[in-house]
């Protein structure tokens, strides 16, 4: 018979492991889908994980804003690339292909307009 736990046993690990639900089962002695439904059942272990998580969450953004303020090249540039895209800082890829492309666009109804093909 699989081992019951608590609602009063898994609130307070779900904080001391940041919401981690692989070690909070470890540390109860039981399966992680076991911990999985006694969620799903508790709107106070849903808010206990969601609230881990969002910490954990602030957290990184912390060491994040540190490592950008020392100047980790690593920091600065994901910084960029994620909150500075309105000042153009994003990412392209461009493709080189070789040869010829031909580009046929078909309407709904199935029949090709020959005006709108086009060899490149």
């Amino acid at each position: 018979m699989p081992k019951t736990v608590t609602v009063a046993q898994i609130e307070p690990l779900l904080g001391e492991y940041n919401g981690n639900i692989s070690a909070v089962a470890r540390k109860l002695g039981v399966s992680r889908g076991t911990i999985y439904n006694r969620i799903k059942t508790s709107v106070t272990l849903q808010k206990k994980l969601e609230d881990a998580r969002e910490t954990m969450i602030d957290n990184a953004e912390s060491a994040l804003y540190k490592a950008v303020l020392e100047g980790e090249a690593w920091a600065v540039c994901f910084f960029l690339k994620t909150q500075g895209k309105n000042r153009g800082y994003t990412e392209r890829q461009e493709h080189d292909v070789q040869g010829s492309l031909h580009i046929e666009l078909k309407w709904g109804d199935g029949d090709t307009d020959d005006h709108a093909s086009e060899t490149a």
